[in-house]
């Protein structure tokens, strides 16, 4: 059942995404992309585009539902992250979506 649909009393759910170029930074530096072969690089390169389209259509499919989602790029502390999850849910009257005028 998709997250859109769930009815499940003491439940929220909020979508993290992360901005694209820190996907690849992060993906790079975990597989030390600068000395990798190219044939690792090619595997992360392809990694990365299923990864970026994946992403692309969360993000499409979540706003058009109107779903919580909080951008978790650069600058972010987990403080921070975990303050806004927690802000997001405690707003929610419904899984995922936030009081109305909320």
């Amino acid at each position: 059942m998709p997250v859109a649909g769930l009815k499940v009393r003491h439940t929220a759910a909020v979508w993290l995404t992360a901005d694209v170029t820190v996907l690849r930074a992060r993906v790079h530096a975990a597989g030390h992309y600068d000395t990798a072969t190219t044939r690792e690089q090619l595997l992360m390169d392809a990694f990365l585009a299923r990864t970026e389209r994946y992403q692309r259509l969360m993000i499409d499919a979540v706003d058009r539902l109107g779903l919580d989602r909080i951008g978790t790029g650069a600058g972010h502390t987990v403080a921070d992250l975990a303050e806004s999850v927690l802000a997001a849910v405690g707003a929610q009257d419904a899984v995922g979506r936030r009081a109305a005028g909320g």
